[in-house]
């Protein structure tokens, strides 16, 4: 990977298109699709009702959003094909009544060690790998973007509903991740060797071990040379997750000189934030991680209209414009849901079906 290169990984649920309820059949749909063309690798999450798609690396955003609509274009039919629906949402509408067991070693041992916990981990995600070029730039990218994961959530919440009724929280999934060992806003950190310090001080405490990382919304990848960031749910449509890769890369961008100084914003502040985006969006305000306090949401998008400008390019300018607008007007993904669920479980079914196979 080079410097002005990056990845996304999307993760979907298969469900029964009539009950909207997760099926164990992603283990088939990824053996029928591995190795397809026009996109990246297929592999299983941990659950096996999930399909999770890791795009190649990447460095156009026209690239990004050809490989992103051919996966779920490739998953749709195959969902179809199979008597099922394939579903870009955070959690699942309705819960199985009894969820399957993780197929793989890896996720089995999780499994033990968290406990109940497996049976409501029916969460999905989209990542977000930006390429650094040493880990200690990597520790000054994840400080700058700290304060701004309230904002990501608000602007990514697509997981409004569960066990059939909608929860009130615009981001259902950011709530049901605060229960695992690690989780949400990683401390402000001097260098790369305090971060590996961390890591092995936790390492074997409670269900974070060796190898598996640590669960924290920005985290180095464990196999790739990049910042991953996974605090956004997973998207409706592939052009949501498009935009909100050039947000990340922008802002990941902006912070990439050591001339750049990011504020160490308390931990205690970002993650009440955190919950205050995940509860209303941008319904009711965001923070501003310049001024450090609550603010009305236009205040804070001009912000960060400004903090990404100086390294944001036109076409990165226009999706992100894209992503906030439908935001700010209640065309995001949980407000679709929303106004959806409340025709009943056909329209929800509907948007599922076309958002996945939507043109970016």
């Amino acid at each position: 990977m080079t410097a002005d290169t990056f990845g996304v990984e999307e993760e979907f649920m298969l469900v029964d298109p009539a009950r909207l309820t997760p099926v164990h059949e992603g283990p088939a749909a990824i053996a029928a699709l591995r190795g397809g063309r026009g996109y990246g690798d297929v592999a299983a999450e941990f659950l096996p009702c999930q399909v999770e798609h890791s795009t190649r690396v990447c460095s156009g955003w026209d690239e990004l959003a050809d490989e992103l609509h051919t996966f779920r274009r490739a998953l749709s039919h195959w969902a179809d094909r199979h008597g099922l629906l394939a579903v870009g949402s955070g959690t699942p509408y309705r819960r199985p009544q009894e969820t399957a067991s993780p197929r793989s070693a890896r996720y089995r041992r999780i499994a033990r060690d968290v406990g109940a916990l497996t049976q409501e981990h029916l969460l999905n995600g989209l990542h977000v790998h930006t390429c650094i070029s040493d880990r200690n730039q990597g520790v000054r990218v994840m400080n700058g973007l700290r304060p701004w994961l309230p904002l990501l959530l608000a602007v990514s919440a697509n997981s409004p509903f569960w066990e059939g009724q909608d929860t009130g929280y615009r981001s259902w999934r950011a709530i049901q991740t605060r229960r695992w060992t690690t989780y949400g806003v990683p401390p402000f950190l001097r260098d790369a060797d305090e971060y590996d310090r961390l890591h092995a001080r936790l390492t074997d405490v409670g269900a974070t071990r060796k190898g598996d990382g640590l669960n924290w919304a920005i985290r180095f990848s464990a196999h790739l040379p990049t910042i991953e960031t996974r605090v956004c749910d997973a998207q409706l449509a592939p052009a949501a997750s498009v935009s909100l890769a050039a947000l990340l890369v922008a802002l990941a961008r902006s912070f990439d000189d050591a001339r750049v100084e990011p504020e160490p914003v308390p931990s205690a502040e970002i993650d009440a934030e955190m919950w205050h985006a995940a509860r209303y969006g941008l319904s009711r305000g965001a923070f501003d991680p310049v001024s450090g306090r609550h603010e009305r949401t236009g205040v804070v998008l001009d912000r960060l209209r400004a903090t990404i400008r100086p390294v944001a390019t036109a076409s990165m300018r226009v999706l992100i414009d894209d992503l906030l607008d439908a935001t700010s007007s209640e065309r995001s993904g949980a407000d679709l849901q929303r106004r959806a669920g409340k025709e009943g479980d056909t329209a929800l079914a509907s948007l599922y079906r076309s958002a996945m196979t939507a043109a970016p």
